[in-house]
């Protein structure tokens, strides 16, 4: 069985990564699709991975029901903001772009997959890490998880616990082990970085629209 993390760039779909390993109780998940070891679909075990891709080489799997996507998506807007200070080099148009590439691939996959695929908004669980714990093993078949144990894990991957562990582990630079990559994950922040001029790129017909239909209007 194989769970794919589809997240949006800067949406936390580490975080999601990082949830369904501890679900399903492994953490030596390959992560990359390609690194994917023989036999992860048909294995009755569970198998991790993490894309921003759209991948619609397992579009029969999923319909076979041996395949099930968890998308994480976010306000493009401050996908935008995040990569910009992420790297701090990088221009709104690059990121910009990439944000834009991120959202095709999102509407792909909503396009194209009716069962098995699990959509949550960053806006809805940056601060209540508890419901993203609850779609992940919703993804994961179900998983029985009493609210005791929602509320721990939760709390093992909160902002504050997530940020230790980076700076703890910053030497090795692992993607989501070095500290720049959790910002402040503040809501809205695009409001006061991007310039009269950027934020009017999101006003493109299709980007509107995608907008408007999961809550960013």
């Amino acid at each position: 069985m194989l769970l794919i993390l589809a997240g949006m760039v800067r949406s936390g779909s580490t975080l999601s990564y990082q949830i369904a390993n501890e679900l399903v109780g492994d953490e030596g998940n390959s992560r990359r699709v390609r690194l994917m070891p023989d036999g992860a679909i048909s294995s009755p075990d569970w198998h991790i991975v993490k894309t921003h891709r759209y991948r619609p080489e397992f579009l029969n799997e999923i319909q076979k029901g041996r395949v099930r996507v968890v998308t994480t998506i976010r306000d493009p807007r401050d996908s935008t903001v995040s990569i910009m200070t992420l790297r701090q080099t990088t221009p709104f148009d690059k990121a910009f772009d990439r944000v834009i590439a991120s959202m095709n691939a999102q509407a792909l996959w909503e396009e194209n997959v009716t069962d098995g695929l699990f959509v949550h908004r960053y806006e809805d669980f940056h601060k209540n890490i508890s419901s993203l714990v609850w779609t992940v093993s919703m993804a994961l078949g179900g998983v029985e998880l009493e609210q005791d144990e929602i509320e721990r894990i939760a709390e093992k991957f909160s902002y504050e616990n997530n940020k230790e562990k980076a700076y703890k582990y910053a030497n090795i630079q692992a993607d989501y082990t070095f500290p720049k990559h959790m910002q402040d994950g503040v809501v809205g922040k695009w409001k006061t970085k991007l310039t009269r001029k950027q934020q009017a790129r999101f006003n493109e017909p299709w980007i509107a629209r995608w907008m408007e239909e999961h809550g960013y209007a």
